[in-house]
């Protein structure tokens, strides 16, 4: 296995705040509460000390979530240290998508795993367990009910309108059946199936599914992962719940950070509602609006005067569901958390969170970008050494690493660029002779400059498209590569599934995403699963 290393200005993908972030731009440094280096660790500990109720109540909760698990021993170990003052978190968060969905799902798991294995190792009279959080209570079923697996979209079709993580996994069958004809007599594919057939036949609902299925795959490593969705949680957070509902403390202070960052040039991640909670049930999700002196449920139409609304919070607080503004909150108050690990999306709107943070009384965390990756398999690292590719060359749009590459493999050059600047030269030089005459002549000799230089970049054109007549056959199979590594021309780890991977690779893929997967790394990942290849 080669595992190569890319600037992250180098990979086309990534947006400008992302990209800020990752090379720590200035302009961001206020947004944050801590740098992203283990040098200041020590200090994040020594904010990040947890009521010892709520250390109680997290370990009564994950017990009960495990208990239809049977987690492994590393597990259940986590879980008891979290219990002890001096063990602490680092946490990632996903919704439940469809057989874990896109591969940053597993990256973001992997990152965060690694990260807890180099803090063990600085600060070994810590303690530091990896958490994965699931977002159940997201209500926005078309984000998670597909996944795409060796290039085919196997889609969920049930019914929906509330929690995601708590629908009724009997539907599940047809997109189970189809997952299992697609991963027929590919590798060992079925091994890895029957992970994911087991969680989601054994489980009533998709979110204590998602549990188990992350369980199975990353449990060995001591990852614990947790359903926010629990009453008991909800019940501790009631006295922020009353405040966002009934005082609506987020909306000017998230605004306004966001106000400061589009003076820098960063547009808002995040809308901020007047009041960031859901009024939520087994089958509804629905906004809760301030109106008049009470507040309506938007879907029911429902009004509740502030009395009515405050003793809903008391009696029901399972029933208040944050949306992405809140849930960074909830999440860091439940969790005795050091760093949060996320994608560039999620940084961002983390970075609005700083002062909302401040204003509630929750620590804030470290915000660590997540390790982005392309995995690059025998085949098509077979595929690329005999079109005498490297993975440079890939890191661009198809049109643009075509025409490099006949720039290189054609029997003439197909360039004129030396052409091109020889000739604005001269017209430049003609144009001042002209000026030097008759000044008016100048811009029609400029003008003829430019018609002459739009017809030698037609030639230019004619002679690429001739050359690659004659290379057909290498560019059609450039073109099926590039188009398999960056699917739409987007990032492989934002659509492709683990199992496209896994299914031949085996647990050498999760053992080398273990090793070299470290998010203090800021640095691209390329993995060739072709050691004979060379580089």
């Amino acid at each position: 296995m080669q595992v190569l290393h890319f600037d992250y200005r180098k990979v086309p993908g990534f947006s400008p705040k992302d990209l800020a972030y990752l090379c720590d731009d200035p302009r961001l440094s206020s947004f944050c509460l801590w740098p992203q280096k283990l040098e200041v660790i020590d200090q994040v500990i020594a904010q990040r000390r947890m009521r010892a109720d709520n250390r109680a109540l997290l370990v009564e909760v994950l017990r009960d979530q495990y208990r239809a698990l049977a987690p492994c021993q590393a597990t259940q170990a986590a879980i008891e240290l979290l219990a002890h003052p001096d063990t602490f978190t680092v946490t990632t968060a996903h919704q439940p998508s469809l057989f874990t969905g896109p591969l940053y799902f597993i990256y973001k798991i992997v990152s965060t795993i690694h990260l807890a294995q180099l803090l063990r190792h600085h600060f070994p009279d810590k303690h530091f367990v990896p958490v994965f959080v699931i977002g159940g209570e997201d209500h926005d079923f078309q984000e998670i009910n597909h996944a795409w697996v060796f290039g085919h979209r196997i889609e969920w079709q049930a019914p929906s309108g509330g929690p995601v993580g708590r629908m009724p996994t009997n539907s599940l069958q047809p997109a189970l059946q189809m997952l299992k004809q697609v991963l027929a007599n590919r590798g060992e594919a079925m091994y890895w199936y029957e992970f994911i057939y087991q969680a989601y036949t054994q489980h009533p609902t998709y979110g204590q599914a998602t549990q188990a299925l992350v369980d199975s795959l990353f449990g060995e490593w001591g990852l614990i992962t947790i359903q926010m969705d629990d009453r008991r949680l909800k019940a501790a957070f009631r006295p922020w719940i009353k405040r966002e509902v009934l005082e609506q403390v987020s909306h000017p202070i998230v605004t306004a950070t966001q106000a400061e960052l589009q003076t820098l040039g960063f547009s808002p991640q995040a809308y901020v509602r007047r009041i960031n909670f859901f009024y939520m049930t087994d089958t509804t999700r629905e906004r809760i609006e301030p109106e008049g002196d009470g507040f309506r449920l938007i879907t029911s139409n429902r009004w509740l005067s502030k009395a009515e609304m405050e003793a809903t919070i008391d009696a029901h607080p399972e029933c208040f569901s944050p949306n992405v503004v809140m849930r960074p909150v909830y999440q860091e108050f439940v969790l005795p958390n050091l760093a949060y690990i996320g994608g560039g999306g999620e940084i961002a709107y983390w970075l609005e969170r700083k002062a909302q943070f401040d204003a509630l009384g929750i620590p804030y965390p470290m915000l660590v970008r997540r390790n982005s990756a392309l995995w690059i398999d025998r085949g098509d690292a077979r595929r690329m050494y005999k079109l005498s590719l490297q993975v440079a060359d890939l890191l661009d749009d198809v049109e643009s690493v075509i025409k490099k590459w006949l720039t290189r493999h054609a029997q003439g050059s197909c360039s004129l660029s030396e052409e091109k600047q020889a000739l604005q030269a001269l017209f430049q030089r003609l144009a001042q002779k002209a000026k030097a005459i008759d000044p008016t002549m100048e811009k029609k000799v400029l003008a003829e400059g430019a018609r002459q230089l739009k017809a030698l970049e037609g030639i230019e054109k004619r002679l690429i498209r001739a050359e690659k007549q004659k290379h057909d056959q290498a560019i059609n199979q450039l073109r099926k590569l590039h188009a398999k590594l960056f699917p739409n021309g987007g990032l492989q780890e934002r659509r492709e599934n683990f199992l496209s991977i896994v299914s031949y690779s085996g647990k050498a893929f999760f053992d080398a995403l273990l090793a070299h997967l470290n998010p203090m790394d800021r640095r691209f990942k390329v993995f060739v699963d072709a050691p004979e290849l060379g580089r």
